[in-house]
């Protein structure tokens, strides 16, 4: 069975790290995981005024040997090269002023290389290869299997990697990494993401962790790889979260999450584990956790909550005596 584009990017991203159990191909050549999902624009060289939109899926960048890696992911048949015509095209000049590429100095700018692959499923391979060569793409076309990785076609700019990619990686008795990215935040898995954040609430909460923002929730879903994505994902995660965080507190984890006062975009974690006495932690655990199994059922089943909805404010002007009325604070003045 072909495998789906989350899962094509946790086999790639995975060659770029040390990761038992799995090949260390372009980590064993220094190669690091820049950007997932990169997306920026360039000045169109043709028409005066007009943009061109650049928007790879994973960019890997060999900082002391001076090589770049754009790579594009493709689950399913083929449908054309429009989008792989401009990467080929990309000039180490636009990647380091639009696209955000680091470099170490002005010299490995002028001398930077950029190698270009598209990663197919290898079940989808022969197509991708008749017009690939039909045209005589620049692109390196590499397949992607339960067997190996291999290249196919064109040569890239790094002669190193592009041997080891043409005599094929073997991936017999290796594991295919599956959480290094659990879900895209583009993705139109929309439980999925609500998920994720539950998820990462949760395992805070048993952490003992006091205050939260989506930041923190970011970096435990994506762990080091929260900051390897691009402006307009991490957007739309942090939207989402503060809209899962939102509907936490006014519904079934109301008893475990407040917003703190002034700051939007910071809750805090109440009835922690810590606070509770030792013989009462493990029932108050298993609350916690039900409650979170019934949010993400709800969630999940898009069923409306049945009860009304909690305050998502502390109002203490709902307080009698808790403020001043008006006319003691008008004899303050």
């Amino acid at each position: 069975m072909p495998l789906k584009e989350l899962e094509q990017i946790n086999a790639i991203v995975g060659l770029s790290m040390k990761i038992e159990g799995w090949p260390s191909t372009l980590a064993d050549l220094g190669y690091v995981l820049d950007r997932i999902e990169l997306k920026f624009k360039i000045p169109d060289p043709k028409r005066a005024g007009i943009s061109i939109y650049i928007n790879p899926d994973l960019l890997f960048v060999a900082d002391v040997r001076n090589f770049s890696l754009i790579t594009e992911l493709k689950s399913g048949r083929f449908q054309g090269l429009e989008q792989l015509n401009r990467f080929v095209s990309i000039t180490p000049k636009e990647l380091i002023l639009y696209g955000g590429m680091p470099v170490r100095d002005q010299s490995h700018a002028m001398l930077h290389k950029i190698g270009v692959a598209e990663i197919v499923n290898d079940e989808f391979l022969i197509e991708y290869l008749s017009e690939f060569t039909r045209v005589n793409h620049a692109a390196s076309l590499v397949s992607l299997g339960t067997a190996e990785i291999k290249a196919h076609h064109a040569t890239l700019t790094d002669s190193r990697l592009d041997a080891v990619l043409k005599r094929g990686v073997s991936l017999r008795g290796f594991h295919r990494p599956t959480k290094l990215v659990p879900v895209l935040p583009t993705s139109d898995d929309e439980y999925g993401l609500i998920s994720s954040v539950v998820n990462a609430v949760k395992l805070l909460w048993l952490r003992n962790t006091r205050n939260i923002t989506p930041g923190v929730v970011g970096g435990v879903v994506f762990k080091q790889l929260w900051d390897r994505f691009d402006r307009d994902a991490h957007r739309r995660y942090v939207a989402i979260t503060k809209e899962v965080l939102g509907d936490m507190l006014q519904t079934e984890l109301h008893a475990y999450l407040r917003p703190v006062a002034n700051d939007n975009d910071k809750w805090a974690l109440l009835e922690l584990p810590e606070s509770v006495d030792d013989r009462r932690r493990t029932r108050a655990s298993q609350t916690f956790a039900d409650s979170i199994q019934r949010y993400k059922w709800r969630r999940k089943n898009n069923a409306p909550y049945d009860r009304s909805r909690h305050s998502a404010q502390v109002n203490f002007e709902d307080v009698p005596g808790y403020l001043p009325n008006k006319t003691e604070a008008d004899e303050d003045k």
